[in-house]
């Protein structure tokens, strides 16, 4: 089985450094570009579905890539990003400081933290498990559309890694990571935040773009 873990595309938050969490916000043009970008490098390619997130940013970014694959389109709400209550909109800094001095009041580690009407970094790692526990079962090769920390927790779970082990990932925008699952059923990772579909297609533009000009 060929499984690929997808960022969403990019929001107007995401440029400001904002954090989102449940908010939700949906792909800006550039997120929509990337997107298309993606979609068309894995044109032909075969995947049978793709599941995403129910949040805009997440299900417009599938949706463009099951256009271009005539793949099932799945919605699932246990894929949305960490919520962070309260705290959605803030600057990243300004949540990072929120959270240190919420845990230090609370007495409690950063991997329990909650903001106020928001999860835990423990909470949503035990929301995604039962997707990943599905995914160990499957055998269409599949397309997980999802968040930063959603996708960082997912694959934790499949490597077999606690929640500690999702602060090693980090994603761009549609950054892709790829894994297959071996015959004894381990999944094993085969690229990581794959950005070059962005960079491939500026290029091919930029050819095209080189040839008009001496045709014409």
């Amino acid at each position: 089985m060929r499984l690929l873990v997808v960022r969403h595309g990019q929001t107007a938050w995401n440029a400001a450094s904002r954090a989102q969490g449940h908010t939700d916000v949906p792909l800006d043009s550039e997120g929509e570009y990337q997107a298309g970008c993606l979609a068309r490098s894995l044109a032909g390619t075969g995947f049978a579905e793709v599941w995403t997130s129910d949040l805009k940013r997440a299900t417009k970014t599938g949706e463009i890539l099951v256009q271009s694959l005539s793949a099932r389109l799945r919605i699932d709400s246990r894929l949305r990003e960490r919520s962070f209550g309260s705290y959605e909109g803030m600057a990243f800094r300004e949540l990072h400081a929120q959270l240190c001095q919420q845990q230090e009041l609370e007495g409690v580690d950063s991997l329990g933290v909650r903001p106020p009407s928001g999860e835990s970094l423990r909470d949503a790692f035990e929301r995604v498990q039962p997707i990943a526990k599905e995914l160990f079962r499957c055998k269409e090769d599949k397309i997980i559309v999802g968040h930063g920390a959603s996708c960082a927790l997912l694959i934790a779970h499949l490597v077999k890694g606690s929640v500690e082990t999702s602060r090693s990932f980090r994603f761009g925008n549609t950054g892709v990571t790829e894994f297959i699952r071996r015959p004894e059923g381990q999944f094993q990772m085969l690229r990581y935040n794959d950005t070059t579909h962005l960079t491939q297609l500026f290029l091919e533009e930029v050819d095209t773009h080189r040839i008009d000009e001496v045709v014409s």
